[in-house]
């Protein structure tokens, strides 16, 4: 059954239930809501969905064992909010309805879950939902702080971590990347998604072997994130950790994640949310990887300062005689920026301080491209 209404917005309980708590959590949806949207609540046998009835999308999606409760706001027959149990915490979602179409969802919730009294609903305190409870809590309590800014609590990584000589590869498809005008939020990231959506949804609507995304695979590093054509091999473009601001991983209605990422491209002076479609748990192990790769290179960064050329180990392997007449000084080399990076290695952009003679320099230097190779490379490499 649906019901048309305009979706306020959502919030974060500390409690499940009680008219007191739901009374706050509508009062932090108002005082944050930017934009309400035109959407469709429709309640199902097993579980309830919200979509946007513009765009078509999923603004939320849950199965009855994780519906906390649901009520009509005390004293305002216009206002229908459903507490659900998801990513490790609770969530108040506020539906601004008329007066009839409110008492008819309610009528259809109360019909399937019982309860509506703003009290935790009979199926929630089943034995299953609290399994699932403190599976998700556990999960939640394990999860690291983000390194950059506020990110939503993801599952604990499974899985060899990420070190300062190894990769990381999932497998997916790249969706493309849509223009922000914010570096932070999982808000910003929806209204991108949203927006990817919409634009796929026509190139599908003209051609049904379009907009389905570029199968890829996400390479994470160190240093760098790598979208990576799956059938060719190629790089389709890299992005440096340092120029991610914000990562994000998104529930999707089917067996899959939608997981994102917000850059700054330098260069342009744009930013950009890069977005992706990876399986089931996936983009949870790819936020844990960027925020390892994130705290790695911070710990480089404070070995080498401010120079990537400075000497770290002051173990030096001695060059060959032919090699030795071509040595350059670390001490002449003046890091400008990073170009690339790799399994390997780091290459920059640096002038060079050419030496003419005893404490003699010529009188510009040059430009080069500089490799740095990791200790773990091998003369191979």
């Amino acid at each position: 059954m649906s019901y048309p209404c305009r979706y306020v917005g959502s919030a974060k309980m500390t409690e499940p239930a009680g008219v007191d708590n739901v009374k706050k959590a509508l009062k932090d949806v108002r005082s944050q809501a930017k934009q309400v949207l035109r959407a469709m609540l429709m309640v199902q046998k097993k579980s309830i969905k919200i979509c946007d009835r513009g765009m078509k999308d999923t603004l939320m999606s849950a199965e009855k064992e994780v519906v906390c409760t649901f009520g009509l706001e005390p004293g305002n027959g216009n206002f229908l909010v459903v507490v659900v149990f998801q990513m490790g915490a609770y969530w108040c979602h506020v539906l601004n309805m008329r007066k009839e179409q409110a008492e008819g969802g309610f009528a259809a919730l109360k019909d399937r879950f019982g309860g509506g009294d703003l009290t935790l609903l009979p199926s929630f305190k089943s034995s299953k939902a609290e399994k699932l409870d403190r599976k998700l809590q556990r999960k939640a309590s394990a999860a690291p702080k983000a390194s950059k800014a506020p990110q939503p609590p993801v599952p604990s990584q499974s899985g060899p971590a990420l070190t300062a000589t190894t990769s990381q590869r999932f497998v997916g498809y790249y969706l493309g990347s849509v223009p922000v005008q914010e570096l932070f939020g999982t808000e910003v990231v929806r209204k991108a998604v949203a927006i990817n959506t919409r634009h796929r949804m026509k190139l599908n609507a003209i051609d049904k072997t379009d907009g389905l995304g570029d199968p890829a695979i996400v390479e994470v590093t160190m240093e760098v994130v790598r979208t990576i054509d799956r059938h060719t091999g190629s790089v389709m473009f890299p992005e440096f950790i340092k120029n991610i601001s914000y990562t994000c991983v998104l529930d999707a209605i089917d067996s899959t994640d939608i997981f994102a990422y917000i850059a700054v491209n330098k260069q342009l002076g744009v930013i950009n949310c890069h977005i992706y479609h990876v399986p089931k748990g996936s983009g949870n192990r790819a936020y844990m990887s960027i925020n390892q790769a994130f705290k790695l290179l911070a710990a480089d960064e404070k070995t080498r300062g401010s120079n990537p050329f400075a000497v770290v180990d002051p173990k030096r392997e001695p060059a060959s005689e032919l090699l030795f007449r071509h040595q350059i000084h670390r001490a002449d080399l003046k890091a400008i920026q990073q170009i690339g990076a790799g399994q390997f290695g780091s290459v920059y952009i640096a002038t060079h301080r050419i030496r003419t003679g005893k404490g003699q320099f010529a009188p510009e230097p040059v430009m080069r491209a500089v490799k740095l190779l990791r200790n773990a490379a091998t003369p191979e490499d």
